[in-house]
């Protein structure tokens, strides 16, 4: 009898135990970005007022209307060109000037983790089915590196006005 309430109190200390440390380490723990698959490409306004181009990553299908996307998802801001610049090819984003890029994973409401490098593939470009296919690759710091392939719907008509 002494060891079955001996027995019973260790696994309530210990539940108690682990209840406490398990949200620590999850607060700690960046989540993947390998279910971010599709995307939304639209015109933006860069920091200055000029055209930019914004790229939002969700792990569900996302409307060109929808401007608050639901939780995880990456936003990328690249400010030094316009959606109809943004073709095919490498793009190494430089986000030292977070003036000139911007990436942010926004994992829940309030908690966002900045990489610390970025590159960004644009591997197709089709203006008349409005898709366009990508990778993106990038490193949190302590991290490793993380690549996501994804496929954006362009949203030709929601530019908004700059300036």
């Amino acid at each position: 009898m002494q060891k079955s309430k001996f027995t019973i109190k260790f696994f309530i200390f210990l539940a108690i135990a682990l209840s406490l440390i398990a949200p620590i380490q999850a607060e700690d723990t960046i989540p993947s970005i390998s279910g971010l698959t599709f995307g939304v490409v639209r015109g933006a306004c860069a920091p200055w007022d000029g055209e930019a181009t914004e790229i939002i990553l969700t792990p569900q299908k996302m409307e060109c209307d929808i401007f608050k996307a639901p939780y995880p998802f990456l936003r990328i801001a690249i400010n030094d060109r316009s959606m109809t610049q943004l073709d095919t090819g490498v793009y190494h984003i430089d986000l030292t000037n977070q003036m000139v890029n911007q990436i942010s994973f926004a994992y829940a409401e309030g908690k966002f983790q900045v990489p610390h490098n970025a590159i960004l593939t644009i591997q197709s470009r089709d203006d008349v089915t409005n898709k366009l296919t990508g990778e993106l690759q990038f490193t949190f710091e302590d991290q490793p590196s993380q690549t996501v392939n994804f496929e954006a719907v362009i949203c030709q008509d929601a530019q908004q006005p700059c300036g």
